[in-house]
């Protein structure tokens, strides 16, 4: 039973290496099965034991049963909790003028920034982020 324990676990890391922390639940089942030649049942008695255990984590993703690890689960959802905060677009230290803030920077740090469109009304930073004209010069 151990050995089913690892290589579920293993399975699902697999599919986490290759980008997919979520694995529907009939293919890890299949993929289990195949990899370690264990008869499915000891194997869905083994996804039942790691829910239990809190070692997985049932998930259900456009409507489909899939399960994930669950370190990675909670990774993931740490993630999202902190892009939705960002979102949220509510910063500590208030709005910045780019075209007091660059001044400033250059005086305080003795750089140079090589971008001066700061000007041009309204200033979109993106402009000088997508092409790569902006670098502070040191």
């Amino acid at each position: 039973m151990i050995r089913a324990h690892a290589g579920v676990r293993h399975v699902l890391q697999t599919f986490a290496d290759d980008g997919h922390c979520a694995v529907v639940h009939a293919e890890l089942v299949e993929a289990a099965t195949t990899l370690l030649d264990i008869p499915e049942s000891i194997i869905l008695q083994t996804i039942d034991l790691e829910l239990q255990e809190e070692r997985l984590v049932a998930e259900s993703i456009d409507g489909q049963p899939c399960l994930l690890l669950a370190l990675l689960y909670r990774a993931e959802v740490g993630v999202a909790s902190h892009l939705l905060r960002l979102l949220d677009g509510a910063v500590p230290w208030g709005p910045i003028d780019p075209a007091k803030a660059i001044p400033w920077v250059e005086q305080h740090c003795a750089v140079q920034a090589a971008c001066r469109n700061v000007d041009k009304p309204p200033w979109d930073p993106w402009d000088d982020m997508r092409a790569p004209s902006c670098l502070l010069l040191l």
